[in-house]
């Protein structure tokens, strides 16, 4: 019973943090535009709404409550500072990414994910001009 009670006042800690309450609300926002986009671009499924939660919404505040949970014990509030600016960093982009599903094109590709999938895209050789695909098809063909 202990456990609990050690658990409930780490929760209770952890939400009374201003910078928890706006990773969490954040989190809701880009939840919503991502479903948005989703029936905008007719590919919304139900049945992944749940499991979107909560490989969205548990990692992220966990991630922060780690590293708030660390700062406080070493006397280093600065890392929590540090891990929230750059998990809100993410959540920036994946927001624009979703805008930019409905067709903002003003939207740079440099803040969104877009350029990130296509570098590991290019990384992997799926690009049909890549040097990698080019390559592989050179050996492929001797």
């Amino acid at each position: 019973m202990e456990i609990l009670e050690t658990l409930k006042l780490w929760l209770l800690w952890l939400w009374s943090q201003w910078q928890t309450q706006v990773l969490v609300y954040h989190i809701l926002i880009n939840v919503v535009l991502a479903v948005a986009a989703s029936i905008y671009t007719k590919e919304f499924l139900l049945d992944k709404v749940p499991e979107f939660l909560y490989r969205k919404i548990l990692p992220l505040v966990m991630v922060y409550g780690v590293f708030a949970f660390s700062g406080e014990a070493i006397g280093q509030a600065g890392i929590a500072g540090l891990a929230w600016a750059l998990l809100e960093g993410k959540l920036l982009a994946d927001s624009l990414d979703n805008l930019k599903k409905f067709g903002l094109d003003f939207i740079p590709r440099s803040v969104t994910t877009e350029q990130r999938d296509e570098a590991k895209a290019f990384k992997a050789g799926e690009f049909a001009g890549g040097e990698r695909a080019a390559r592989e098809s050179k050996w492929s063909s001797e």
